[in-house]
């Protein structure tokens, strides 16, 4: 399916979660998704007839009602982080979609075929309830997009450029075979970020590893290592005044995964502001720890020693459906898994499991007392 059906068939299913988000599961909703299905499985039907002709009917119609039920059985409101982490990984192992970040050989690069490898419809599109519509996009708008500046970008900056860009296109015909890393960002592109002034792109090549640190955890830049990430935000929101930060730098420096960079800093700057508020203090400490060096994920711990609420945790703003944990609940759907065990001045702890694996966040979260601790700790388990 070429780009512009796609980008087409997004803009409808962006209309339809708005209604549904207004609306709620109704049956005019339903009717309104049914349709949309239909509207996919005939267009689906029809590229899969004209691109596979030397197979028989009986296998075209197997294949066709395969790829509409896979479209249809991923909800976007449950929880798909080691999914989309996978599919994220393609930009590192899947020889296709390696050529939109990896530099490639003199004379061995050709942008007229490099849109026609791209099987985006199986690849990612019909994984799109899955994704958090903001990683979504980075991916798609940073491959397909004509529009800019895009937004969803790190430190407030807005790309100008991406593949789909006529300055790319003329590029690659004035400079047959080369990987177009020196192509010029437009001048009205180049301004930089309001919250990094320091930080400008004026080549492709610079966008496109901006583009990888927001799908990666890399370890080839040491200033963005996730311990200099972690202690940068932490003086950012400004506890650095008053608490002391206790983190293993060593673990922290081969830290590397693949999920929505950007939102997993924005999961640090939401704990550390609900730190920085926090009324009950009586240490002013916070570590951090990382485990699973041997495992398929990642598990960090943010401790604020010897922090407690007043009363039991209970409440529409801290079960998961109201209030600012429903906000991160939203923003971290398909990017980590993230819970949360609070602490009360009974000497009681409770664990609030926000996001686990497979979970629907417009379920409440209810709370499960577990063995106390002296503090309140937020978990991000992240998949690699």
């Amino acid at each position: 399916m070429d780009a512009r059906k796609i980008q087409f068939l997004i803009g409808i299913q962006r209309e339809i979660d708005k209604l549904e988000a207004k609306e709620g599961n109704t049956p005019k909703v339903e009717k309104v998704k049914s349709r949309f299905y239909d509207v996919i499985e005939e267009i689906v039907g029809l590229e899969t007839v004209v691109g596979k002709t030397e197979k028989s009917k009986d296998e075209l119609e197997t294949n066709q009602e395969k790829e509409v039920t896979e479209q249809n059985e991923y909800k976007n409101y449950i929880h798909y982080p080691r999914l989309v982490s996978n599919r994220l990984a393609f930009f590192s192992t899947n020889e296709v979609y390696k050529r939109f970040t990896h530099e490639m050989k003199a004379n061995t690069f050709d942008y007229n075929t490099l849109f026609g490898a791209v099987t985006w419809t199986n690849d990612f599109g019909r994984f799109y309830n899955a994704f958090n519509y903001k990683t979504y996009y980075r991916i798609y708008d940073f491959i397909f997009s004509k529009k800019t500046p895009l937004g969803f970008w790190a430190d407030g900056y807005r790309i100008g450029m991406t593949w789909r860009s006529p300055e790319i296109e003329m590029w690659t015909l004035k400079y047959p075979g080369e990987y177009p890393l020196d192509v010029e960002v437009p001048v009205e592109y180049k301004q930089p970020s309001q919250k990094n002034p320091k930080l400008r792109y004026e080549y492709f090549g610079e966008i496109i590893t901006e583009y990888k640190h927001t799908i990666e955890q890399r370890t080839t830049d040491r200033s963005r290592s996730l311990d200099e990430t972690i202690k940068k935000i932490f003086n950012e929101i400004g506890l650095n005044a008053d608490f002391k930060l206790t983190l293993d730098t060593i673990s922290f420096k081969s830290v590397s995964f693949f999920a929505d960079v950007i939102q997993i800093k924005e999961a640090f700057r939401w704990i550390f502001k609900c730190i920085l508020l926090d009324k009950y203090q009586l240490k002013q400490e916070v570590e951090v720890k990382i485990e699973g060096e041997e495992t398929d994920f990642y598990k960090i711990r943010v401790i604020n020693k010897g922090a407690f609420i007043s009363k039991e945790p209970t409440g529409i703003k801290i079960n998961g459906i109201g209030g600012d944990t429903k906000t991160l609940r939203e923003e971290l759907r398909s990017v980590c898994d993230w819970h949360t065990i609070y602490s009360t001045h009974l000497e009681k702890s409770y664990l609030f499991r926000y996001l686990t694996e497979g979970c629907d966040v417009r379920q409440p979260v209810l709370p499960e007392e577990v063995e106390f601790i002296d503090g309140i700790e937020h978990i991000l388990i992240i998949y690699r």
